[in-house]
């Protein structure tokens, strides 16, 4: 009797160690799968992300843009819309042609983004909505990295008041990890640095356009920061909140008729936390001033 009571006991615990053996080996290879798909979403972005560059740097440099013309000077900033959008067209089809090589591989491209010092070149993309870049590349394969893209709600000739571009604040550094790790608690040196290096440079199919660095912060996702159109009243309430908030100030004037790049990524400090930096373009005729920053 405690002969087979012992036999007993001892299948149980031979059936508990291979159902053990069997779920570590299970979470063995689980967790072997995450690393191998880690690995190779690191490498194939590299690989994708050189292949780029090396496209981009083919791409012939467009023009300056040019002089503001006495219209614009004389109602505004920027030209009446209808003028600016028949000019911008046209650049459109000679964009399409100096970046041919790309848009026959992702027909969804519109650009590059490019901060000196900081931002390495990275195309940006605009798709019908904001969900399908988040985790793809430029040609529309699965990527955790995802591919950096401006708001489907924008107009892509950079005639609203905000435009914004997205991309993820990835934990090696890439895509647009360098924002929240460079101006997120800003000191003396960055300060320094953006006085040095202050442009975005953006490179699209309607030309090249140059924005001055203004503003940073952390902030919840729907702090409103992601505003798009032409509404002058709202975007000067946006305008009021990205001073106020702002982790340092500088002497850049922003006004409602200036247009501003938004560049948001994800951050990590509290659930849907957002790092945001603001960047005002360049006026029609303007050369790049010399700004002078401080710590808020």
């Amino acid at each position: 009797m405690q002969k087979a009571q012992t036999t007993k006991t001892n299948k149980a615990a031979d059936i508990f160690t291979d159902w053990a053996m069997g779920f570590l080996r299970f979470v063995v290879l689980a967790a072997l799968a995450g690393l191998s798909w880690y690995a190779y979403d690191f490498f194939a972005h590299e690989i994708d992300a050189g292949q780029v560059v090396s496209i981009l740097e083919r791409v012939p440099q467009p023009p300056d843009e040019p002089q503001a013309t006495p219209e614009a000077g004389a109602r505004g900033i920027y030209p009446p819309p209808d003028v600016e959008r028949a000019y911008l067209a046209a650049r459109e089809a000679e964009g399409r042609e100096r970046f041919s090589e790309i848009l026959s591989a992702c027909p969804d491209f519109w650009g590059y983004i490019e901060i000196p010092g900081l931002l390495d070149k990275h195309p940006f993309v605009q798709a019908a909505d904001n969900d399908y870049y988040l985790f793809r590349n430029l040609e529309g394969v699965r990527s955790a990295s995802g591919t950096v893209f401006m708001d489907c709600r924008n107009d892509p000739y950079f005639m609203d008041h905000n435009t914004l571009l997205y991309a993820h604040n990835m934990k090696s550094g890439r895509m647009f990890a360098a924002l929240p790790r460079k101006y997120k608690e800003p000191s003396a040196k960055t300060i320094e640095n953006l006085e040095a290096s202050p442009v975005v440079e953006v490179d699209s199919l309607t030309g090249r356009t140059r924005w001055v660095i203004f503003a940073a912060f952390e902030c919840e996702k729907d702090m409103g920061y992601d505003i798009t159109g032409r509404d002058a009243a709202q975007f000067a309430g946006l305008l009021d909140e990205i001073r106020a908030r702002s982790v340092f100030q500088c002497d850049l004037p922003v006004t409602p008729e200036d247009r501003i790049l938004t560049l948001s990524t994800c951050d990590y400090s509290f659930k849907n936390a957002r790092f945001v930096v603001f960047a005002r373009r360049l006026r029609p005729g303007e050369a790049q001033p010399g700004v002078r920053y401080t710590l808020s």
